[in-house]
């Protein structure tokens, strides 16, 4: 019979201890709930080697490797995220805990374990490329986790163990915006960090699989901001378009939930496109480049 989308479904992930080996059937994290992925196994194919119209005779393949990326929700708890975040960045502290880009991650490979229809498919070996946080009015936060990795196979069944909605980050969560020490009224916003590594060209011969990726350049952090124009006391967004359209920099950006939990992006300067004039009430979209990102989680 077919397998309905979502059935008995859950996307979990753990550190490997040596990198691409099955971390075994203990110990994953699942992320929240609703989460989703295109992250698969992927094989190139060569063609045929030889003139003439004729079909080929044997079919070759060539190494195969993993890429994709996983949706979720974003949650400010430190145990549903912390295994997808050190993959990323340096983890420190013991509540508020601290995410920092500018330094190597704390794991060096994660294992993400996807449950279709009660069957549970590891990729290992993989290795985050880039992070995304979508701050979306109607919705909660999006994240978003983009990875190159070297193998997938079936695995041992889990219990499915889906965190509770209540941890996933809203819109209604958000108690300030600031940038330079500017409040700003934000529409909608979006956080990207950028990992390059080598990809599935990093193979050898006689290997089946990608070699062990490896940096190839480094970090970027970048944001968008869609903002209301606005001047009022509560909210300045033209100050921070006078300093793009100066070349002024505009300080850090800090987006604030709660108590000890936000993104805070350092040293931002504004590039891109200014004020697009239009009836109705004045927005413009902000884009940001930053030195470093800096993750706070209370607990």
């Amino acid at each position: 019979m077919a397998v309905p989308q979502g059935l008995l479904g859950g996307i979990s992930v753990k550190p490997e201890v040596t990198y691409g080996v099955d971390p075994g059937t203990t110990g994953w994290t699942f992320l929240p709930s609703r989460a989703g992925t295109n992250l698969a196994k992927r094989r190139s194919y060569f063609g045929p080697q030889t003139s003439g119209i004729s079909m080929p005779t044997v079919v070759e393949v060539g190494p195969s490797w993993v890429d994709g990326e996983i949706q979720a929700y974003w949650s400010f708890t430190h145990a549903v995220v912390s295994p997808v975040m050190a993959n990323f960045m340096t983890v420190a502290g013991a509540g508020p805990y601290s995410y920092v880009a500018t330094t190597a991650p704390s794991t060096n490979s994660i294992a993400i374990s996807k449950n279709i229809g009660g069957t549970e498919y590891v990729l290992t070996g993989c290795k985050g490329t880039s992070m995304r946080w979508e701050l979306d009015p109607a919705d909660g936060i999006k994240w978003n986790i983009g990875y190159i990795g070297q193998d997938e196979a079936v695995h041992a069944a889990q219990t499915v163990a889906n965190p509770a909605d209540s941890v996933i980050a809203m819109p209604s969560d958000l108690t300030a915006c600031t940038l330079g020490g500017t409040a700003l009224g934000i529409k909608s916003a979006v956080i990207e960090l950028t990992s390059p590594y080598t990809g599935s060209d990093r193979s050898a011969y006689g290997g089946t699989t990608l070699r062990e990726p490896f940096p190839s350049g480094k970090r970027a952090v970048t944001v968008g901001l869609n903002l209301e124009v606005d001047d009022s006391t509560g909210f300045n967004s033209i100050a921070e378009y006078a300093d793009y359209l100066s070349g002024t920099a505009n300080g850090d950006l800090v987006i604030t939930f709660g108590t000890s939990n936000y993104f805070s992006v350092l040293a931002c300067q504004a590039v891109g496109d200014g004020i697009a004039h239009q009836f109705g009430i004045q927005d413009f979209n902000l884009s940001l480049v930053g030195t470093s990102l800096l993750v706070m989680c209370a607990a």
